[in-house]
C-alpha cells in the first residue's frame, strides 16, 4: 500500500468521481495566485487511510482507504455528508454539502434541501474504497486556512488546510523505458508495445499486438496481479491496494473475484506508483522495473526504465 497509500485521484483524472465515478472528472479552471492549498497533519491519520489535496484543472480533496475503516467526511456544520464503508461510497442526499461538492465553486442545491434541516438520507453513489470531492474553500483564495474534519472508526480527526506560496519550477522528472525483455521466453517481449506518453509524469502504456496468444498480468513488487491485458480488453483487480491510484475507471459491474473491465481494447494505460519519484528533492536518476506475467505459461516480461531529472534552463 505504501507509507501513505500514496495519492489517489491524480492529475490525469477528469471529472468529480463522487458524481460520475466511471466517467472522469469535470473540467474547471484553477488558480493559485493566493497560494497552493496544502494539507497539514495528514500523516497522523490511522494506517490505511489517506486524505490529500490533489490538483487536476481544479483543487479537490481525495480520500483513499484500504477498505478496512469506516470513514465519514464532515461539512463545516459538523454534519457528515459523505461516508466510505466496506467498498461502498454513500452520500447524504439531504445535505446541501453533497451538492456543493459536485463542482469546484459549488453545485446547484435543490430547493427542498437548502435549509439543511431534513433528516439524513444515505444513498450509495459509488462502489469504491475512496472518493474525490470538491470544496469551495479550496477555490477561495482569500481564505488562507481552514479545517477539514474526518471521522474514522468513530473518532474525529481535524486536518488543517493552509495556502502556501508556490515553489519555482526548476526542472522535471522524465521517465523512459530502457529495455523490455524476458529470459523465460525471449520472443514474448516482441508481442508487446510499450510507451511512456508525454514528456513527464508516471503513466505507462502497454499494448498487446494482434495475433498474440493469451494475455498478460501486470504485477506489483510482490508479484501480485493488479491488472490483466489481452487482445480483447483489460481488467482491473479492484481488491488490489493500488486499485484507486492507477487512474483506471472500472465498469460498474464487478465479478465475485473483484475483477472489472476497464477497456475493451488491446491497450492499457495506467499511472504506476513505481514511476513516481520517491525522492523528489534529490535530482538524479532513479531506476524502476515493471513485471508482466504471460498467461497461461507464467513467463515473466520485465519492463525496465529510469526517471532522470531534467533542469529547465
Amino acid at each position: 500500500m505504501g507509507p501513505k497509500l500514496r495519492r489517489t485521484l491524480l492529475a490525469g483524472l477528469m471529472a468529480c468521481a463522487c458524481a460520475q465515478p466511471a466517467q472522469g472528472w469535470a473540467h474547471a479552471e484553477h488558480h493559485s495566485e493566493g497560494g497552493v492549498p496544502t494539507l497539514k497533519q495528514a500523516s497522523n491519520l490511522p494506517k490505511g487511510v489517506d486524505v490529500s489535496v490533489v490538483q487536476t484543472t481544479a483543487y479537490q480533496f481525495a480520500l483513499a482507504t484500504n477498505g478496512q475503516h469506516a470513514v465519514d467526511i464532515l461539512d463545516e456544520r459538523g454534519k457528515p455528508f459523505l461516508r466510505v464503508r466496506q467498498g461502498q461510497v454513500e452520500a447524504d442526499v439531504n445535505n446541501p454539502s453533497w451538492y456543493r461538492a459536485q463542482q469546484p465553486g459549488g453545485g446547484a442545491i435543490p430547493a427542498a434541501v437548502k435549509s439543511g434541516k431534513l433528516p439524513p438520507r444515505w444513498t450509495t453513489v459509488q462502489q469504491a474504497d475512496g472518493i474525490g470531492w470538491y470544496d469551495a474553500r479550496l477555490m477561495d483564495e482569500t481564505r488562507k486556512a481552514f479545517k477539514l474534519v474526518v471521522r474514522i472508526d468513530g473518532q474525529a480527526h481535524t486536518l488543517r488546510v493552509a495556502r502556501e506560496a508556490e515553489k519555482p519550477v526548476t526542472g522535471f522528472w522524465q521517465p523512459k523505458i530502457l529495455t523490455v525483455k524476458s529470459t523465460d521466453n525471449p520472443g514474448l517481449a516482441d508481442q508487446l508495445l510499450t510507451v511512456i506518453p508525454g514528456l513527464s509524469g508516471h503513466t505507462l502504456m502497454v499494448s498487446v499486438l494482434p495475433g498474440t496468444e493469451g494475455g498478460f498480468e501486470v504485477l506489483d513488487n510482490q508479484m501480485r496481479a493488479f491488472a490483466r491485458l489481452g487482445p480483447d480488453g483489460a481488467l482491473l483487480n479492484r481488491q488490489h491496494p493500488w486499485s484507486s491510484e492507477l487512474g483506471l475507471f472500472p465498469r460498474p459491474e464487478q465479478s465475485a473475484e473483484g475483477w472489472s473491465e476497464v477497456s475493451n481494447s488491446n491497450t492499457l494505460a495506467w499511472q504506476d506508483p513505481r514511476l513516481k519519484v520517491q525522492q523528489p528533492g534529490k535530482p538524479g536518476v532513479q531506476r524502476w522495473t515493471i513485471p508482466l506475467r504471460h498467461q497461461p505459461d507464467g513467463a515473466i516480461v520485465w519492463i525496465e526504465g529510469e526517471s532522470s531529472w531534467q533542469k529547465i534552463r
